[in-house]
């Protein structure tokens, strides 16, 4: 059966067990989602942790995802001048030849711009 080793003084879950032979530490009662610091009270699971110990792990998680979301806005940007100066270039050249090479070059430098773009905010993390 699988069981939750806890610290007998403090209740802090530990880890997950496997055994046949329950000893005082374990706890047959799983512990639900949603915790950031598992504790077991005597009857059942409670947050370990206060607000005001979850709040940076909160402001931590929002961090990240505004990054990732700033990631996706630049290359999102890039793309889209890409794309403009794509639709110029075919208007403007008078070959198709020379609009593929143009467009191939634009790209190469789009590229470039989108990775130092990137790389900056990789930067500033």
């Amino acid at each position: 059966m699988i069981y939750r080793r806890i610290n007998v003084a403090t209740g802090q879950f530990i880890e997950d067990v496997i055994t046949d032979n329950p000893t005082a530490d374990l706890i047959a009662t799983p512990c639900p989602a949603g915790f950031y610091w598992p504790k077991w009270d005597g009857a059942k699971w409670v947050e370990g942790k206060t607000a005001a110990e979850i709040a940076p792990i909160l402001e931590a998680k929002t961090l990240a995802t505004t990054s990732d979301n700033n990631r996706a806005s630049i290359a999102d940007a890039a793309l889209n001048a890409l794309a403009i100066n794509k639709t110029y270039i075919e208007r403007v050249s008078p070959t198709a030849a020379q609009t593929t090479t143009e467009v191939k070059m634009l790209a190469q430098q789009m590229n470039g711009v989108i990775r130092l773009l990137l790389n900056k905010l990789d930067a500033t993390d």
